[in-house]
């Protein structure tokens, strides 16, 4: 094979095979809660957005970026994700390019394949959120370290510095897999340039240690033992693309196994190959891939597996690649055709019908707005679901952040209409008989299966004291999902 087609051809068609998986149904879900908080913070102005940091526990990259192409787009939900596509799209050629210096070009374009069909990776880093943008700038750190690992030189362990900084300003957990190089070093006994690096990133990273601290005071700590088994992770059987389609325990049971059993394969493979750099991407599963075993079992609270994985994933598809390549064609053929089929049916669904769980707050926004009368009063979710219904209706909320004595706290007031989110833990019994007072009608609405209202004290209330005037299942006719809906009548006091 020429040059000119590894260097080229395959990265270029590895891009735009994953662009067009993730753009074609790229727009259709609603923005959801986490993506609205997301374009909410980043639509204020830059000091702003540092003041509001202080209630989060992600760094400021991510929002800085979406500030300024918040400015450029405005309220547009395919814009929005699309240069978080086109990262992700990036990231299979940038996993092309890693497992390049590690191993053949056979193994570098099946893991960039395995990437760009897997479902996972559609689902989760094609929204509005930090995740695309921080393995991106990770796996370019990767590639620049695998490059000065080899031919060490300043300028490649700078440039390989400027990525691991900008990842850490993005994503906190993108630290897991510097110090996972950083470890590398220290087992291939190059400690003095390990040393350099670590006091490089710190000096890169100071002028936001201080936020990290803050954040890390306020909203990380450790809670109850975890009683069920660490086994009963989905953490295989997710990227397989097994437990996205089928809640079947034995199929996630058996892709755990085979997981497992890769994982311990291309181990033991892998570190007796001393000539090539593959131990370490098989580090960087392993080392974060415990980090989350240990979080998951202790609870560690803003530490979401499922979210999580990504940074991780691309090297857990290099150590398939890397087992499967060495299997007989046929049978390579025939697990490469249900992984395939697998990812590529649930992109197809998701894409055209109800069969992947999204919040549907396009639809509950535009519903409240035709529905609701004046003097009418509507319950939401949460206080988190108040971010999506103003991201479809920016003019019915004034959203602002307060100071108190336990620090910076969000206060929502609805302008033209009262519009509440449930929060259970956070709604009196005497808020709820004064805003139902001053309601000429009460609308619950509902779209998803577990709300925040564990023990239903707000439902409960509501069927205790309020006639029921309407209950019915609403179908979304553009996002294909059920939405509950109750209209009460407000008490007699």
């Amino acid at each position: 094979m020429t040059a000119n087609v590894e260097k080229k051809v395959i990265p270029i068609s590895l891009f735009a095979l994953a662009l067009f998986i993730r753009l074609w149904h790229l727009g259709k879900p609603s923005i959801w809660m986490d993506e609205a908080f997301s374009v909410w913070v980043s639509s204020h102005n830059i000091h702003d957005i540092f003041t509001l940091l202080k209630m989060d526990t992600h760094p400021p990259g991510f929002y800085l970026f979406l500030h300024e192409w918040f400015a450029f787009v405005g309220f547009n939900d395919f814009w929005l994700r699309f240069p978080f596509a086109a990262m992700d799209a990036g990231s299979a050629v940038l996993i092309y390019w890693v497992v390049r210096e590690c191993s053949n070009r056979k193994v570098a374009v099946l893991s960039s394949l395995l990437w760009a069909a897997s479902f996972y990776a559609q689902y989760m880093d094609t929204q509005v959120r930090m995740y695309p943008m921080a393995l991106f700038f990770s796996l370019f750190s990767t590639f620049f370290f695998l490059k000065a690992f080899k031919r060490p030189t300043v300028w490649r362990w700078l440039v390989y510095l400027i990525f691991a900084a900008l990842s850490l300003y993005t994503h906190y957990y993108c630290g897991l897999i510097v110090m996972t190089h950083l470890f590398y070093m220290v087992i291939k006994k190059r400690i003095p340039e390990a040393s350099f690096l670590l006091i490089g990133l710190t000096i890169l990273f100071s002028p936001w240690i201080p936020g990290f601290l803050y954040q890390t005071h306020h909203f990380v700590g450790w809670r109850t033992l975890q009683v069920e088994p660490c086994w009963n992770l989905q953490f295989f059987a997710t990227l397989f693309g097994v437990s996205l389609i089928y809640g079947n325990p034995l199929m996630i049971a058996f892709a755990n196994i085979l997981g497992a059993i890769i994982m311990a394969v291309s181990g033991v493979v892998v570190f007796r190959n001393s000539s090539k750099e593959q131990g370490l991407l098989w580090l960087l599963t392993a080392c974060p891939l415990s980090f989350l075993l240990i979080s998951y079992n202790f609870q560690i609270s803003y530490v979401h597996w499922l979210r999580h994985i990504t940074f991780l994933a691309p090297y857990f598809y290099f150590l398939v690649a890397f087992v499967l390549i060495s299997l007989h064609r046929l049978f390579l053929v025939a697990l490469l055709a249900c992984y395939f089929s697998m990812n590529l049916y649930s992109s197809f669904l998701f894409g055209t019908g109800p069969a992947f769980e999204r919040q549907s707050w396009r639809t509950i926004s535009h519903y409240l707005r035709d529905h609701m009368q004046d003097g009418d009063s509507a319950w939401v979710e949460q206080s988190l679901s108040l971010f999506p219904i103003w991201y479809y209706d920016p003019k019915e909320f004034n959203i602002r952040v307060k100071t108190g004595e336990q620090g910076f706290s969000i206060e929502i007031l609805s302008l033209r209409h009262k519009i509440w989110g449930l929060g259970s833990s956070e709604v009196a019994e005497a808020q709820l008989q004064a805003i139902s007072k001053n309601s000429k009608r009460i609308w619950v609405i509902l779209c998803q299966e577990t709300i925040a209202d564990p023990h239903e004290k707000v439902i409960r209330w509501f069927r205790k004291h309020c006639p029921l005037l309407l209950a019915q299942r609403y179908r979304s006719l553009d996002e294909g999902e059920d939405i509950q809906v109750f209209l009460f009548n407000p008490p007699k006091f």
